[in-house]
């Protein structure tokens, strides 16, 4: 990828190669889904629908900018080695965290929390130690700034969230090892089965199971009711003076006004 020096919005490119800029376009694209994902996945609520989705998004995102951030500093691997060490602890990072989710490891919640967390803090971090002296403002500060302030803004709200967020403190800890996790697998399998059952159905047959199990439970007599009519018949009981039959009546008008 050699090439002349060139000049993108302000911000100095080593080379004007074809494959170089294509390399820059996908990586300056993934990163800012990255970005946007994360963000999205930290702020939404941590249950099914949006955060694992932007958390899935984030994650892949991050190994593409992975992925095109070292081809990047292998081209320029003395000035840019630092960035390609950034990249890797933040995708190992994020591994780590996507992992302890996946796997349901003890206490996954604080892992999977730390793992991402740190993740995006270093992402941000390769990000301004290598644009932070071409940007607006950001070029006025020192450059140890550009190291330390992302850790500085993220590493309050991490430990807020490890101490507080409600999610950690409900962590299961008993489901831990080999037994918790063969059971989750097997309530997930269940419920995938049922599901899949389900779905084979027509429409019009699952309406009509619903009928039959309405029926059924209409027709659900007690076994006690039935034992208390059938004493209240024996010679000389104290029903079979009073009512004079009257129970297995009952019982037969009730029979039939089910199906009236």
């Amino acid at each position: 990828m050699i090439g002349n020096p060139t000049t993108i919005a302000g911000i100095p490119l080593p080379s004007d190669a074809p494959l170089f800029l294509a390399f820059v376009a996908v990586h300056l694209a993934a990163g800012l889904t990255a970005v946007i994902a994360g963000a999205i996945a930290m702020l939404s609520g941590k249950r099914p629908g949006r955060h694992p989705q932007a958390g899935t998004i984030y994650y892949w995102a991050l190994a593409a900018v992975f992925v095109t951030m070292s081809a990047l500093a292998l081209s320029q691997w003395s000035e840019d080695y630092h960035l390609f060490i950034l990249g890797l602890l933040s995708f190992v990072a994020a591994t780590l965290g996507r992992t302890a989710r996946r796997q349901l490891w003890s206490s996954w919640p604080r892992i999977h929390m730390t793992g991402m967390a740190a993740s995006y803090i270093l992402m941000i971090t390769a990000f301004y130690v290598d644009n932070g002296p071409n940007l607006p403002l950001w070029r006025e500060l020192p450059p140890l700034t550009f190291w330390v302030l992302p850790t500085l803004i993220g590493a309050p709200i991490l430990i807020n969230a490890l101490l507080y967020a409600p999610a950690a403190d409900r962590a299961p800890q008993a489901c831990a090892g080999r037994a918790c996790k063969r059971s989750a697998a097997r309530y997930r399998g269940q419920r995938a089965f049922h599901r899949r059952r389900r779905c084979r159905l027509p429409a019009g047959l699952q309406a009509r199971l619903r009928g039959h199990r309405v029926e059924a439970a209409r027709l659900t007599i007690s076994l006690r009711s039935i034992e208390a009519m059938g004493q209240d018949q024996e010679p000389g009981g104290a029903g079979s003076k009073a009512g004079g039959g009257g129970g297995l009546e009952a019982l037969t008008l009730g029979w039939q006004g089910l199906f009236v």
